[in-house]
Order: C-alpha cells, then sequence, then structure tokens
C-alpha cells in the first residue's frame, strides 16, 4: 500500500486528504502547522468522509493521525 504524508496547512487541503486516502493511499496526517480550532475541523471532516467510505483514522501523537481506505484492515491500538 501507498503512503502519503501529508502536512495540512489549513482545512481547504483536507478534501484533497481525502481524495487521497479515496484513490487507495494511506496518509500520515501533520496537523501541527494549523491554528487549534482548524485543525479540529480537518479532523471532524475527514472522521465523516472516512465514516462514509469505510476508512479509519487513528492518532497517532498529539498532532500527526493516520488515515486508511476501506481496503485496509483494522489498525489494532496496540500496534501504535
Amino acid at each position: 500500500m501507498k503512503e502519503i504524508i501529508y502536512k495540512v496547512r489549513s482545512y481547504s487541503e483536507a478534501v484533497d486528504v481525502l481524495d487521497q486516502i479515496q484513490e487507495g493511499y494511506r496518509v500520515i496526517l501533520d496537523i501541527e502547522n494549523v491554528e487549534r480550532t482548524e485543525a479540529q475541523r480537518v479532523i471532524d471532516f475527514l472522521c465523516g468522509g472516512l465514516y462514509i467510505i469505510g476508512g479509519q483514522i487513528q492518532q497517532i501523537n498529539s498532532f500527526t493521525y493516520l488515515c486508511v481506505p476501506k481496503a485496509e484492515v483494522e489498525i489494532p491500538d496496540e500496534n501504535l
């Protein structure tokens, strides 16, 4: 599976991230450079989009998330 590291700088980039996930990429999402309220909007948008497409999102640390498409297996917490 192909992976992309995506450093989001604004909420408007959330659609691009979801598009990449729909194309079958695993996305490691870095939201460190986004204002806190805008970062929460990005995460909320991705959670909704991933729910619709059957994907998953897992928080790795305070500013990093792993987003996977439907084709991926479930992400067990103990592996992170």
